[in-house]
């Protein structure tokens, strides 16, 4: 009997252990990151995708509220995080707190700062997440970091990087984010004279010396460090086009791009995407180090996260900060974890990657649902559409009301979203209004070299037009479907449609609403394992351990004497409009109108080019002030 007991134990003891082995092999280990070709890996050679959060507050609190963190930072709040299933973690850093100059209070700067940001990173680490260091605010000479600058400085932020690399080197699960958000030579997306600044340091004109992209990175290996470097791109890290061309030298490989992604970016769909990230992302890793959406939805980022999980791309949402859902954007309503509804998007997709169980993706998509969505840059021309319009509605809360004058026309652009590959047709509701019978001619475009739509000097063509009045009448005080199957037209993608009147005569107001594009098969599960790369061989990876508390001995260096620093003038922001989500209205039943006419490419010249690129914006809020922060350079 004892020995039959004793065998049972031991089976009972063998299967506790197997499940308890199970469990930890779920989790990734984060030790020993390092890269190799286009890929992050750990010491054990397995490839490592990062899925967390920003957990901002370290970079403003000790200028502005008298304190380091914005909310807890103990093991409760980490376990918060692990319940999401977050893997990294993106800590924004202010260079004058770091090294207690600039005027900083030294309650909160230098040792003081320095200490429990040091024992956070550490806590997070042995908790099995990687730990993203971001150098977010700076300043020059004798003044503090209030604010985002356009470019790191030469005076303080390589100086900034040597002490932080040296405290880390030993834990190669800490990524050093090297600066925020460049935006030199006024912003531009694509001057020569603003990648060779980032590069350089060279040329900026920004009334201080600039330190580029190269300098701080020799900083860290100066140091003997291997940690992986982020490097970001220029205007406020959306605009990857030079990268490739500019990157800084690393004596290690470990270099990785940097992108911010948000639903007001000028590059904000699959196939902006892909026309400028593709050829970085084949080179390196990419990490898209913030991603937000406005609207306390989560479409936007339930399309990128698919994306970005079909292309290996690394992503942290904006933010692990206790706010009102789209004024953050916020994921959390309290630091317990619990999620606002755009957070509540992102978790479910994290706990499905961890379980292995990702939802199907529809690639259906509206372009016009109450506002032109985030999927269209809306490039009408003639004055004459109203996108606010009320009084006669198909769904929801607003309708599009044009007036079909010649020389005018409706224009949603859209970056070869309109694939017939995976997208069958596309509907449309239109009502003729007091009259009806206007004459209409929809078109499907095509641009010919998308790289220049950023500057606003692209070429616009007419791919494929459908007369819709000869179709069948619009009718009055009435909404018709009009669907346009997709077999009628050419294979292959397209950039966008236009509606124009197809006649020189002047009609009365017709109403158009929900825009949608369909996808041609039921939604499939995205591929969330990146396309190999050949099996590297393993470089010793020292084994992470934590970063000693320092000591309270800090060198100070004297602080120079200032430069004047003339403020740029930042591109103008437009409000992102936000899109409810309503329930379609009751309407008469419309019958569906399918076109058998046969499209004839017909070149046009482009209708007047974009407005120039705005930079992205946040919005803080400090649960203990109860004051709005409204940083629009963050």
């Amino acid at each position: 009997m004892k020995t039959r007991m004793d065998m049972m134990i031991g089976i009972i003891s063998i299967i506790f252990l197997m499940i308890a082995q199970t469990a930890k092999a779920a989790t990734t280990d984060m030790s020993g990151l390092h890269v190799v070709g286009n890929q992050i890996l750990n010491s054990k050679g397995e490839t490592v995708i990062l899925r967390g959060v920003n957990r901002p507050g370290t970079e403003y609190s000790c200028v502005q509220y008298s304190k380091i963190f914005d909310g807890p930072s103990d093991q409760a709040s980490i376990d918060a995080m692990k319940a999401w299933k977050i893997n990294a973690v993106r800590i924004p850093l202010n260079e004058d707190c770091w090294l207690g100059t600039g005027g900083v209070n030294s309650a909160y700067g230098g040792i003081n700062y320095i200490t429990p940001i040091v024992n956070y990173v550490n806590l997070l680490t042995s908790n099995g997440i990687a730990v993203i260091l971001d150098l977010h605010w700076t300043a020059t000479g004798p003044s503090v970091s209030t604010e985002q600058a356009p470019m790191p400085n030469l005076d303080q932020s390589p100086s900034v990087w040597r002490d932080i690399a040296t405290r880390f080197k030993s834990n190669l699960a800490v990524v050093f984010d090297i600066f925020n958000e460049p935006f030199p030579d006024a912003n531009t997306w694509d001057s020569a004279s603003a990648w060779l600044c980032w590069q350089t340091g060279e040329g900026c004109g920004l009334g201080y010396e600039t330190s580029g992209m190269q300098t701080l990175v020799d900083s860290v290996r100066s140091t003997g460090s291997h940690n992986i470097i982020m490097i970001p791109g220029i205007q406020y890290a959306t605009s990857l086009v030079r990268w490739n061309e500019y990157k800084p030298s690393d004596p290690t490989g470990n270099l990785a791009a940097a992108v911010h992604v948000y639903d007001f970016n000028l590059c904000r769909s699959r196939g902006c995407w892909d026309v400028f990230w593709t050829k970085v992302r084949e080179n390196v890793p990419l990490i898209a180090g913030e991603l937000g959406e406005t609207d306390c939805a989560t479409s936007f980022i339930d399309d990128f996260m698919n994306y970005a999980d079909e292309k290996g791309i690394s992503y942290l949402t904006w933010a692990w900060l206790v706010a009102k859902c789209g004024e953050g954007p916020s994921i959390i309503s309290d630091y317990s974890g619990t999620p606002t509804p755009y957070g509540a998007g992102y978790k479910k997709h994290l706990l499905e990657i961890a379980a292995d169980s990702v939802a199907p993706y529809s690639r259906s998509f509206y372009m016009f649902q109450d506002v032109p969505t985030f999927w269209v840059d809306n490039w009408s021309w003639g004055d004459v559409l109203d996108v606010e319009e009320k009084s006669i509605v198909y769904s929801g809360t607003t309708a599009m009301k044009y007036q079909p004058v010649q020389g005018t026309g409706i224009y949603f652009q859209c970056w070869a979203c309109i694939d017939t590959s995976v997208h069958k047709g596309i509907e449309m509701y239109i009502n003729g209004g007091s009259t009806g019978g206007q004459d209409l001619r929809l078109t499907f475009t095509k641009i010919q070299d998308k790289t220049l739509i950023p500057l606003g000097t692209s070429t616009t063509t007419k791919a494929a037009s459908f007369l819709l009045s000869s179709i069948s009448a619009i009718p009055s005080n009435r909404w018709v479907r009009i669907y346009i199957d997709f077999t009628a037209i050419q294979a292959g993608t397209y950039d966008g449609i236009q509606i124009e009147p197809s006649t020189s005569s002047s009609s009365s107001s017709v109403y158009i609403d929900s825009i949608q594009v369909l996808a041609s098969s039921s939604p499939s599960s995205p591929t969330s394992t990146p396309a190999p790369t050949p099996t590297p061989t393993q470089r010793p990876t020292p084994t992470p351990t934590p970063t000693p508390t320092p000591t309270p001995t800090p060198t100070q260096r004297p602080t120079p004497t200032p430069t004047p620093t003339p403020t740029p003038t930042p591109t103008p922001t437009p409000t992102p409009t936000q899109r409810p989500t309503t329930t379609p209205a009751p309407v008469t039943a419309a019958p569906t109108i399918t076109p058998t006419v046969t499209p004839t490419p017909t070149p046009t010249p482009p209708p007047p080019p974009p407005p120039p690129p705005h930079p992205p914006y946040h919005y803080h809020f400090d649960q203990l002030s109860s004051i709005w922060l409204f940083q629009s350079l963050l």
